[in-house]
């Protein structure tokens, strides 16, 4: 942008402020031959002289005083007119200025302190920073989250760039619309909050930021009704009219946090009245983006439009000039390490919790002894699981008051079964199936409110554009209450658990929900073997699969299902390296994922199974005796260190299976220390790190020798190569002296 524009810019938006902050309208006009810059006729026989300037120079001061303001100011008390001086700076000018000014009886200020005249932004800066921005909260108590920001990257799906906070803000300040989306607990809120905050820092510049929370803007059409709604809650009552001229002088920069959460949506399953009641809804922000002079940002989550074209439309952008920015769903590495040095906090998280932002600061509200035992070397994420639940239905239970925690729980509970039977893994769950679970938890259908407040519950999203179906995009959440639900329903009645054999389930537990279930203690091992052997012929094939998943997942006892043959099962995913499995034959059944068992011999038989892929060994000729597959498996074989992490090993095995993958099957004749140690992350100790490497040289399998950097490391390849390769072939299987050293570590 050349100059010339910028000031023309300038010098148009200080008449704007002048007018609003002394109530009348500014004009340029010309007075005893001199061009004043700006007019404010208060009364005929009362006018203020304004001059605008972008130079904040000593001299030019003095000219515009001296010779434009003064003079024309005689000439107006010739004619009996008072004349009342100011010059307008684009900064705060220095001592040395404002003298001049009172030398002449003029006021020489800036333009922000014009502007504190009709609204004083920096009184609203304060009482904004310290209430909640949108959910970012902290989930336990429900106050405003004051952890230290990390410095996250964004997403600019439309530049194909990562962006930062301060990116963003220049964006709005360069006046480009921006659209935040993300999935529930990615940090849009606090985006906004710091967006937020670094736009407050320039205090000089012509706008100013205003962040308003859309959940609180419930049935309000017009943005100024926003902003009165806004000011009231924020305890600013007398603020509001002062906010109302700064946003007609275009003088703000609008965020809005929460386009999910606003507006009115009825029951209905047409998507095209869907469509039109989400348009209507969005009419404030439509009307903020037509009158904003220096840009909106609107965050919001991804799936609550059917479409990118709804959402530009609803929101009134151009999708040719708007910026969609993404939120990225979890921390990198860095980032969950920077989030907790910021708080102090000293926790090695496990490998299977996800890295969102509200699964850390979920982490971060534990005390410290319960964080301890929770994230100890058994890492239980199973209790977890149940306490970042707990927290995620209080937490939404602040955002919508009509809903309590319970209410919310139980929903979820009805969803995840009614997901069973759906043709895909995440849904589609239908308007009916959420009326179906609301109705069956709180025993009356959902008025218009809550209905729109089942349609947002964290994890929901939109199916496609021309659906009014929403699905499950989280499993982490989904397979947790798939298994709870099922946990119930066994402890439930008789005839529960017998019409639960005859329903037609297409969607199987994963890791999580098999570990909670083999977790309930209500159910007895005995009284599941029962239930599976008296069910075997039933069309419900998940169940019986589910069932079996879980047995082989507990921890305690042994599982001896008395010969018993299963045909036709279906599993997601299997493991029978974690309990012994004893007197199960499984014919013709399919598997997603299998985890075998750690030796060759298995009284588990497998017959003609089909598998997609095969962990704990690397080829079929590892396969335990007893075990038969069909062709098409995938052997997992150990390329790097996050397939290693698949495979499903103790510390010391991942830390010795790296190794000998870097140093053996890797080029190169040696590795540093420090090449070694790359990425395992801070999952194992430096002391059992230590102990696998003084094995590997005591039984001569690396050497080493004094490097510039420290020491080097080289493989023995002559007498090891084939060693180390039939250990990483069988890995969990392997009955090499060595392998079984390093496992029991």
């Amino acid at each position: 942008m050349d100059k010339k524009k910028t000031w023309a810019s300038f010098e148009e938006r200080v008449r704007a402020i002048a007018g609003y902050a002394y109530g009348r309208e500014c004009r340029p006009e010309r007075i005893g031959g001199i061009n004043i810059d700006g007019v404010v006729k208060v009364r005929p026989d009362y006018w203020i002289l304004v001059e605008i300037t972008e130079e904040r120079n000593l001299e030019k001061v003095r000219r515009d005083v001296t010779t434009k303001l003064v003079p024309a100011k005689h000439t107006l008390m010739a004619k009996g007119i008072f004349a009342q001086l100011v010059n307008v700076l684009s900064k705060e000018p220095t001592e040395g200025m404002k003298d001049i000014g009172k030398d002449n009886f003029a006021s020489v200020v800036s333009v922000e302190s014009l502007a504190k005249i009709f609204f004083d932004h920096s009184r609203y800066q304060i009482a904004r920073s310290i209430s909640a921005f949108g959910s970012a909260v902290n989930p336990a108590t429900g106050e405003r989250d004051t952890t230290q920001f990390v410095h996250v990257k964004y997403y600019d799906e439309t530049n194909e760039r990562e962006v930062g906070i301060e990116q963003i803000s220049n964006l709005l300040k360069a006046r480009k619309n921006v659209v935040l989306i993300g999935e529930f607990g990615s940090g849009k809120s606090r985006c906004v909050e710091q967006v937020f905050l670094e736009l407050s820092k320039n205090s000089d510049e012509l706008t100013f930021p205003l962040s308003i929370d859309l959940r609180d803007s419930w049935g309000l059409k017009k943005t100024r009704e926003m902003i009165r709604r806004h000011f009231s809650d924020l305890g600013l009552p007398e603020m509001e009219g002062d906010a109302i001229k700064a946003y007609n002088a275009k003088a703000f920069i609008v965020l809005m946090d929460g386009f999910d959460e606003l507006g009115s949506q009825a029951w209905t399953s047409d998507p095209k009245k869907l469509s039109e009641m989400r348009h209507e809804a969005m009419s404030g922000v439509r009307e903020a983006v037509r009158d904003s002079a220096g840009g909106v940002l609107v965050a919001g989550r991804e799936h609550y439009f059917a479409s990118k074209a709804e959402m530009f439309s609803a929101l009134g952008m151009n999708p040719k000039e708007a910026i969609i920015i993404r939120s990225r769903p979890e921390f990198s590495e860095s980032e969950v390490a920077e989030y907790f040095q910021n708080i102090e906090v000293d926790v090695d998280l496990p490998r299977w919790l996800p890295r969102r932002p509200l699964i850390c600061q979920t982490i971060s509200s534990l005390d410290e002894a319960v964080r301890d035992e929770m994230f100890s070397s058994s890492s239980d994420q199973l209790d977890f699981w149940k306490y970042f639940i707990d927290q995620l239905c209080m937490r939404d239970a602040r955002i919508h008051i009509s809903f309590s925690p319970e209410t919310i729980y139980g929903v979820y509970l009805k969803l995840a079964r009614a997901s069973r039977a759906k043709p895909g893994n995440v849904g589609p769950v239908t308007l009916d199936d959420l009326e179906a679970a609301f109705e069956a938890v709180v025993g009356s259908k959902p008025s218009e409110q809550a209905a729109v407040m089942l349609q947002r519950l964290p994890s929901l999203g939109r199916v496609d554009n021309d659906s009014p179906d929403v699905q499950f995009v989280d499993m982490y959440i989904l397979d947790g209450f798939r298994a709870v639900d099922l946990s119930r329903s066994l402890a439930s009645t008789n005839e529960e658990r017998i019409a639960m054999a005859s329903e037609a389930w297409q969607n199987s537990l994963r890791e999580l929900g098999q570990r909670l279930l083999a977790r309930d203690a209500s159910v007895t091992s005995g009284n599941l073997i029962t239930y599976i052997r008296e069910n075997r012929g039933s069309s419900n094939k998940v169940l019986l699969s589910d069932l079996i998943s879980a047995l082989c997942r507990r921890e305690a006892g042994d599982s001896d299902f008395g010969g018993v043959e299963m045909k036709d099962l279906v599993f997601d995913e299997i493991s029978f390296t974690e309990t012994d499995v004893k007197g199960l034959s499984m014919v013709d059944c399919m598997f997603g994922n299998v985890m075998l068992p750690p030796t060759k011999d298995s009284s588990i038989k497998v017959v003609n199974g089909y598998a997609d892929r095969v962990f704990g060994i690397s080829s079929a000729n590892a396969l335990p005796d007893g075990i038969s597959l069909l062709e098409g498996a995938r052997f997992e074989e150990v390329v790097n260190v996050s397939k290693i992490r698949e495979i499903g090993l103790t510390p010391p095995q991942e830390i010795f299976i790296t190794i000998v993958k870097k140093t053996f099957f890797q080029k190169g004749s040696g590795r540093k220390e420090e090449a070694l140690v790359r990425g395992l992350g801070r999952l194992p100790g430096r002391k059992v790190y230590d102990k696998v490497l003084n094995i590997m040289l005591r039984e001569s399998i690396l050497t080493r020798f004094k490097g510039d950097d420290g020491w080097v490391y080289s493989p023995n390849r002559s007498e090891m190569a084939g060693r180390m390769s039939a250990i990483l072939d069988e890995l969990s299987s392997s009955e090499d002296p060595l392998w079984q050293e390093i496992s029991d570590l």
